[in-house]
């Protein structure tokens, strides 16, 4: 198990250790416990026989993916996001996991509010009755990170305030860093962890973490968006108040309307639901393929209907990004699955993933029919995009490809939207119906003139040199070798791990050979008579020594092996 480098101290980060792995323990996780390397750190020895007894037990009374939910919940508000996060990991983790982990809630108390008081001023360096006009003392509402109140300001404006927990940056910083060393530990240890470079997903998910606990990030956000779609008839999004705004206190702007998760009461107003489905769908597509950053949180609670009927947007904490490379390959994706393309589909996860070298490429081509065939009843309205989004990934982890995480977390986005489209509209509107009109307005933007000259001047910038020293490098080329002087050099792949490993083979058959000789000549002295007896005996013991050496070396590679299976 892997406890280095950190900031963290040494005895706050084993006090936490013990009580992870006893809330591990306690909730019966016993794989997450056993291959995490924390079992010593359990209540009890954890034997392979008394595992095996325990998940006997444990399995007749739930299954796996809600014990670990429920463990994720106790251990509180790091591993609870880090859950959160992971549930948009389907590349990684089975459906039905990842369907439990997106259950995960964030059950805390209420804080007291002379605690929220003290950081408030403690932040904006005065007292609430000189800042705000009025301050509600209930909270609208609260989460692990943070609780939210309603106020207005000395001008009379309504507005919202996040306020953060005190203390709680400290206390997620020593589950960030046991999660980052465990990520270590996985990728030191196993197959997976390397072949999914689970450290790197890890800091991800810890960077993202770390960025939701700097309210000036999610105001930069949101003040991105604000701007962006100032002018929209169809959507809005809040205004950030700067000057009451701190990297632990967010004042913005008070979103009036209908919450999306009152249904009965939108179609009571007389709402379209289906024009507001499609209003935030197409809001979405906009973020995605022409801003290159999104609202990463796509559920009904975070959804306004304004009285004037736009969609107004709220909860700016997690943000995807997305680069022009993987916008595109995105892109390319979603078009080949339009057309049924089942080829096209297969070399866009192939240009995804690098791929290329991939040795079973039928067999993957005829994974993705299938996700063409699921995407196909989705743009008829016969289905939604679920299965196809599902598919996509079962095949990911199938052949243990490596996506971008940023495609990953915009793909697994884009399956929880169709979903909420679904649920807003009442079953009547699908993600897929936009996608087309979507795709029919970008194209032009791909492959248009602009694209093209903005491509060629690229690519001129970067081999211009190369191709302007091409004639010269290759009439050199071609006159050697015409003079026969042309030489090549092979260096083969990893040449010293090879060397290391005959030198190894050649040291073992040396000791081999120095013990045969020497239990070879003992055995001659202890049976001679005519020696004095001080030989006989010392030869005895050398030979017995030479036995048990020979019998501890040959065991060796035996205990080796358990010791990798082991791990």
């Amino acid at each position: 198990m892997s406890r280095r480098h950190s900031s963290v101290s040494r005895s706050r980060r084993w006090t936490r250790y013990r009580e992870v792995a006893k809330v591990l323990y306690e909730e019966h996780v016993f794989s997450v416990l056993h291959a995490s390397g924390m079992a010593d750190d359990a209540p009890i020895e954890l034997t392979d026989e008394k595992i095996e007894e325990l998940e006997a037990q444990s399995g007749r009374k739930l299954p796996q993916e809600v014990r670990v939910r429920r463990a994720l919940e106790r251990l509180g508000p790091a591993f609870v996001k880090v859950g959160q996060l992971l549930s948009t990991r389907r590349d990684l983790i089975s459906p039905a996991l990842a369907d439990e982990l997106a259950k995960l809630q964030d059950n805390v108390p209420t804080l007291p509010f002379d605690q929220i008081r003290e950081r408030i001023e403690e932040e904006l360096g005065t007292t609430i009755e000189e800042t705000f006009g009025s301050f509600d003392t209930t909270p609208l509402a609260a989460a692990s990170i943070g609780q939210v109140y309603r106020a207005t300001l000395k001008d009379g404006t309504e507005v919202v305030v996040k306020v953060q927990r005190p203390g709680i940056t400290e206390t997620m910083e020593v589950d960030l860093d046991i999660i980052l060393s465990q990520a270590r530990a996985a990728a030191d240890h196993t197959r997976f962890g390397r072949d999914m470079n689970v450290v790197e997903i890890a800091q991800q998910m810890v960077d993202a973490l770390r960025s939701e606990l700097d309210y000036l990030n999610e105001a930069a956000n949101l003040d991105h968006f604000h701007t962006a779609f100032r002018d929209s008839t169809k959507v809005y999004f809040p205004k950030v108040y700067w000057d009451y705004t701190t990297s632990r206190v967010l004042t913005m702007e008070l979103m009036k309307g209908i919450p999306a998760t009152h249904l009965t009461e939108l179609d009571a107003a007389g709402v379209d639901r289906k024009q507001v489905a499609l209003n935030g769908a197409d809001c979405y597509f906009t973020q995605i393929f022409e801003m290159g950053r999104y609202h990463a949180d796509p559920h009904l609670g975070n959804l306004f209907v304004m009285p004037d009927g736009r969609v107004g947007f709220v909860d700016f904490g997690r943000v995807g990004q997305i680069s022009e490379r993987n916008r595109t390959l995105t892109f390319h994706l979603i078009m080949a699955l339009m057309d049924g393309d089942e080829v096209g589909v297969t070399e866009a996860v192939l240009d995804m993933t690098g791929a290329g070298s991939m040795s079973d490429v039928a067999a993957l081509q005829r994974d993705m029919s299938r996700v063409c065939t699921a995407y196909s009843a989705a743009q008829t309205g016969t289905g939604s995009m679920e299965p196809a989004v599902e598919g996509l990934f079962e095949a990911v982890r199938k052949y243990r490809l490596a996506v971008p995480g940023q495609i990953v977390m915009l793909l697994t986005v884009i399956g929880v939207l169709d979903g909420v489209s679904a649920q807003l509209s009442g079953g009547s509107f699908t993600i897929a119906e936009v996608a087309r009109p979507l795709a029919e307005k970008l194209l032009p933007q791909e492959f248009g003139p602009e694209h093209l000259k903005a491509h060629f001047t690229r690519w001129a910038r970067r081999y211009g040199a190369f191709l302007e020293d091409l004639p010269v490098s290759l009439s050199r080329v071609l006159r050697r070798a015409g003079e026969g002087e042309i030489r090549m050099a092979v260096r083969p792949e990893k040449y010293d791990r090879l060397v290391d490993r005959f030198e190894t083979i050649v040291n073992r058959l040396c000791v081999a050979l120095m013990l045969s000789a020497l239990i070879i000549g003992m055995s001659y002295l202890s049976g001679v008579d005519d020696v004095h007896p001080w030989v006989n005996h010392t030869s005895r013991l050398v030979l017995v020594a030479c036995v048990l050496i020979g019998l501890w070396w040959l065991s060796s590679p035996l205990r080796a092996r358990w010791r990798r299976r082991k791990d």
